[in-house]
């Protein structure tokens, strides 16, 4: 594994951090190729190598991946725009793939991700794309689609309010960042697999109201928080800039309208996952040693 030489594409974004810093203490040979060298660098840290691309150009796509032997691609969009821009990325990098005889792709999904739920979420749909894409690429890969992660939790959160965009109780089988990240390096590390989509889901079963709740209480103890209603919190997300907190509610909307569908072209990667898998509540309290030590770094 440690001579497999993997390039990564979207390390700044939350889901790709954990993943890089799970190639990183596996002491893999790993490239970040990042648009900002110095600020991803200043993020990231040291003992990582960082090289310079811009995934909207070809050419450099192709320059970055000379000698590379696999490709992990963790990309997000947070509205319609940047969800086709996500998939303009997709076909680039795919292409630069072919031509540089890169092995390998792995690709961040979503369990929801389907052709029957693309309708309902522009997300949804662009990610569908992106994975038409790979599977037609001729080349290896990974589609990886985990559960909502408990990391997503506290954008609900707004001081010491809750905010609901949904009122179904469907039951979400929450998946850790970090127990993804190590099935995600498990899969690399493994050696003879092939075009594979893995389901990827948790242990912890909870409705999204029920998580919110029980994230707010964990973590926040003490504190009485009101919930705001659906229509409410709609009514004050609208005015938000916050495009990632939109995005969200949208998501969470998605959500409570998506059906789980699993066909004979995926298969249950429970085997990749830690066992046992972190659950809810004792990943609410790491949260607690989280904020304390950011309080402490402020405050230094």
């Amino acid at each position: 594994m440690n001579t497999m030489k993997i390039a990564m594409i979207g390390a700044q974004e939350l889901e790709g951090e954990a993943v890089a810093k799970a190639f990183k203490q596996a002491k893999c040979a790993l490239t970040l190729l990042v648009e900002d060298p110095s600020k991803a660098k200043q993020q990231l840290g040291q003992g990582f190598e960082y090289k310079y691309c811009d995934t909207s150009s070809l050419s450099l796509l192709k320059t970055a991946l000379l000698g590379v032997d696999s490709v992990y691609i963790s990309l997000k969009c947070v509205d319609e725009s940047s969800a086709q821009q996500m998939v303009n990325q997709i076909k680039n990098i795919v292409a630069a793939c072919q031509f540089c005889n890169v092995k390998t792709i792995g690709l961040l999904s979503q369990l929801q991700v389907s052709e029957e739920n693309a309708p309902l979420f522009y997300e949804v749909a662009a990610i569908y794309e992106c994975e038409q894409h790979v599977i037609n690429s001729g080349l290896n890969y990974f589609i990886f689609c985990p559960a909502p992660f408990m990391e997503c939790l506290p954008q609900y959160v707004h001081g010491r309010q809750l905010y609901h965009y949904i009122k179904s109780e469907k039951i979400i089988a929450w998946l850790a960042l970090k127990d993804f990240a190590q099935a995600v390096l498990k899969t690399y590390q493994h050696g003879a697999i092939e075009k594979a989509r893995f389901i990827l889901q948790g242990d912890s079963q909870y409705s999204l109201q029920q998580a919110i709740y029980l994230y707010a209480q964990e973590v926040y103890r003490g504190v009485k928080f009101e919930s705001v209603e659906v229509f409410l919190s709609w009514l004050r997300i609208s005015f938000s800039v916050d495009k990632e907190l939109l995005h969200g509610a949208k998501k969470a909307r998605f959500l409570g309208q998506a059906r789980t569908v699993i066909d004979d072209k995926s298969e249950q990667g429970h085997w990749l996952l830690p066992n046992p898998k972190t659950q809810l509540k004792s990943w609410c309290h790491s949260q607690i040693l989280v904020k304390r030590q950011d309080q402490t770094a402020l405050s230094a």
